[in-house]
């Protein structure tokens, strides 16, 4: 983003990347019924699980991408859950 400013001289006035909530409002008021139950599944606490955070989502942590079991202690940003891999999201043997 600095990058763009300093070449065009001018600030950003919105970013709708993670963490912001745009998406999951666009998506809320598109895609979703207002009572849909969401969960925000990802690997990274300061994007992912903060756009959850943001948009008042459950957040589900997956230690099977860039954050792993032994960095947990570190992380400032807390997920709702913490999970191995997305394939915990999968019911019985739906993945077989």
């Amino acid at each position: 983003m600095a990058a763009i400013e300093a070449c065009t001289g001018k600030l950003c006035e919105v970013n709708v990347g993670k963490p912001s909530r745009h998406t999951i409002d666009y998506l809320m008021s598109k895609c979703l019924d207002a009572e849909a139950e969401c969960i925000v599944v990802g690997d990274r606490p300061e994007t992912d699980i903060q756009m959850g955070i943001n948009s008042s989502i459950d957040t589900a942590l997956v230690l099977s991408g860039v954050t792993k079991e032994k960095n947990i202690k570190d992380i400032e940003i807390e997920p709702t859950y913490i999970i191995e891999s997305v394939e915990s999201l999968v019911p019985g043997d739906a993945t077989k």
